[in-house]
């Protein structure tokens, strides 16, 4: 089975935690798994629960540092992985992994040795059945592809010619660091597999939406600068899809 490394930031989302684990561990008879869990100096019980979960399936560990921000955690989580690592990805501790996603995406890189990423879809909701895990039947939701690395499977290869997370941005951190994978020109598939339910809720809504765009241009524009000097670096074309959020309202759980 493929060894695939799954890195989950955590700070303050003892709420989520557990459903965001469980989500990956029904997953774990699908390959090697690996779960580190970064706590980014949580001041709740979600570091507890996390002991708990580890306590119980030893696929996961828990790496604790002082409060430092995502980009830092995920790094943190970055240099922790084991050697044989094939693939890595990502999953925000609010998120849930959708069944059987990574047998799905993994199996792309059976049918193509070559390629170095897949990157899917994600579903954004507003109500999750944590029994089941899945959206409940009256949730609003909405399939976008847009930016976010937990909706890609990474080959360590790639990862390691990249390079970390630009730990100096407060935001888009993760579109830097995704664009850069594509820049690289390695083989990629973007897939339709739905990644995550991305979980709409207070906590993830409260940033300030102008510093958020003001640095996901900030990321665009470096990007453009790199295929400047570099001609043969292109990222897809069709790499946004937001169209689905046009008539969709969601109401932010509390």
């Amino acid at each position: 089975m493929k060894k695939i490394s799954v890195i989950v930031p955590l700070y303050n989302r003892a709420k989520f935690i557990e459903a965001a684990l469980r989500s990956l561990v029904v997953q774990a008879a699908d390959c090697d798994l690996d779960i580190i869990v970064v706590d980014d100096g949580s001041t709740d019980e979600g570091p507890a629960i996390v002991h708990g979960m580890a306590e119980r399936y030893p696929f996961i560990r828990m790496i604790s540092t002082e409060n430092q921000g995502v980009s830092k955690a995920r790094n943190v989580g970055l240099k922790q992985l084991r050697p044989g690592c094939e693939f890595v990805t990502f999953l925000d501790s609010d998120d849930v992994s959708t069944a059987a996603r990574l047998a799905t995406d993994l199996a792309e890189f059976d049918a193509t040795p070559e390629l170095s990423l897949t990157y899917g879809q994600i579903m954004m909701i507003d109500k999750i059945d944590h029994l089941t895990l899945a959206p409940t039947a009256d949730s609003n939701t909405a399939i976008i592809r847009s930016i976010h690395v937990g909706a890609g499977i990474f080959r360590k290869s790639l990862v390691d010619r990249v390079g970390t997370f630009d730990e100096s941005l407060p935001q888009g951190e993760d579109t830097d660091f995704l664009l850069r994978c594509f820049e690289t020109g390695d083989p990629y598939r973007l897939v339709e597999t739905i990644t995550l339910y991305y979980r709409q809720h207070a906590g993830n809504m409260s940033r300030d939406k102008e510093i958020v765009i003001k640095f996901l241009i900030h990321a665009l524009r470096r990007s453009i600068v790199r295929r400047r000097s570099n001609p043969g670096a292109r990222i897809p074309e069709n790499l946004f899809n937001m169209k689905a959020l046009e008539h969709v309202y969601f109401e932010f759980e509390k």
